[in-house]
C-alpha cells in the first residue's frame, strides 16, 4: 500500500467520527445516554468515544443499531453525502418499537 493510500484512510476514519459525533450531537443524545438507551453491549462508551476521535472504524453490526434505531443514513456517515437520516428526520427508540407493534 502507498504512503497517499494510508494518509487518505486515516483521513477517511477521522471524517467518518467527525460525521457521527455531528449525528449524535443533533440527536442531542450524550455518549453516556446513547450507550444506555441502547442496553447493548456492542455499544459502549469507549467504542464511541474512539470513533469520534477517528480511532475506531465500526463494523457494520455496530452502525446497523443506528440505522435501526435513529435512522442513520450510512452513505452519509462514509462519504457525507446525501443527508444525514434516511428519513425526514432523526427516529428516536420510541418511534421505532411504535412502527414495529403497528406492523
Amino acid at each position: 500500500m502507498k504512503d497517499y493510500d494510508l494518509d487518505k484512510y486515516f483521513f477517511q476514519k477521522k471524517a467518518i467520527g467527525q460525521r457521527f459525533k455531528q449525528f449524535r450531537e443533533l440527536l442531542g443524545i450524550t455518549i453516556k445516554k446513547m450507550v444506555k438507551e441502547a442496553n447493548d453491549p456492542l455499544i459502549q462508551e469507549q467504542r464511541i468515544k474512539l470513533l469520534e476521535k477517528g480511532a475506531f472504524i465500526p463494523d457494520i453490526i455496530f452502525i446497523n443499531y443506528f440505522i435501526e434505531v435513529y435512522g442513520l443514513n450510512l452513505p452519509w456517515l462514509v462519504t457525507g453525502i446525501g443527508p444525514m437520516f434516511f428519513e425526514k428526520g432523526p427516529r428516536t427508540p420510541d418511534h421505532i418499537k411504535i412502527e414495529t407493534f403497528i406492523e
